[in-house]
């Protein structure tokens, strides 16, 4: 072997050992590249996996805060009608204490003319009635005359017991109006704390909300900005595998030269 074939055989050689470095160099930039691309896609699988998760959540505290509004709304439409019957009942007990006092007065006004005729009838000083009865024409004036200050006498007991009855119906009224007021501002005061703790409840559900949605904006930034670097390799790949094509071409070209 002459000194001329030798230098083309060593330099045969090198080249084929810098082609095959070159070439390994284009494999770890390709596996290195597909690596990356394979775990950006691992992890837009996974923040999907959480989006639907964060979504679930959503369409759930979404759900649970629609009922929570209407429940308030119900509350607040409920304690309206509480007010309303609790106006209604003081209204009646207004109007039944009213009758009570014109009814005491009313008995009194009887009883105080009662005792006065019967003061006026009885009194020995006053001789009105003996008088109206002696000076009758005939014994049947008479009779009726006394007949008269009889049936007086009973009307006023019969207007006293109608009263005392019509007293005794109020009175008895106006303690079952004050239960019925008792009970309707317990119902009331009870649906009043129910509807602070909805009120605290649809608060925290709609912090929930926010918050869910917030999430899930951060991850589909993310899943964007993943998909964005993934592209990104994909042509970083693409232009790996053009520059191996080319060097491949270029070296075979060489190679062929030496030959």
């Amino acid at each position: 072997m002459n000194k001329h074939k030798l230098i083309l055989l060593v330099f045969f050689l090198f080249s084929i050992g810098f082609l095959f470095a070159q070439e390994k160099n284009f494999e770890e930039e390709i596996e290195h590249t597909e690596k990356q691309i394979q775990l950006l896609q691992a992890s837009i699988k996974k923040n999907n996996e959480e989006i639907q998760k964060v979504t679930s959540q959503e369409k759930t505290t979404g759900q649970l805060l629609s009922i929570t509004r209407k429940n308030i709304k119900d509350s607040r439409n409920l304690i309206t009608a509480y007010d309303k019957k609790l106006n209604l009942y003081s209204l009646q007990l207004t109007n039944l204490q009213n009758a009570v006092d014109k009814n005491n007065k009313e008995i009194v006004t009887i009883k105080d003319n009662y005792k006065e005729r019967s003061i006026n009838i009885y009194k020995k000083k006053n001789t009105k009635m003996n008088s109206s009865i002696f000076t009758a024409n005939s014994l049947s004036q008479a009779v009726y005359r006394i007949k008269y200050y009889n049936i007086l006498s009973n009307i006023n007991q019969e207007m006293l017991d109608k009263l005392k009855t019509t007293q005794f119906y109020n009175e008895k009224k106006k303690i079952e109006i004050k239960q019925l007021l008792n009970n309707v501002n317990g119902d009331k005061k009870s649906k009043e704390n129910e509807l602070n703790s909805l009120d605290k409840k649809k608060k925290y559900q709609e912090e929930l909300l926010i918050k869910l949605q917030k999430e899930k904006q951060s991850i589909q930034t993310e899943i964007t900005k993943q998909n964005t670097q993934i592209n990104a390799l994909e042509q970083l790949r693409k232009t790996i595998l053009e520059q191996k094509k080319q060097y491949d071409t270029e070296q075979l070209n060489q190679l062929k030269k030496i030959k």
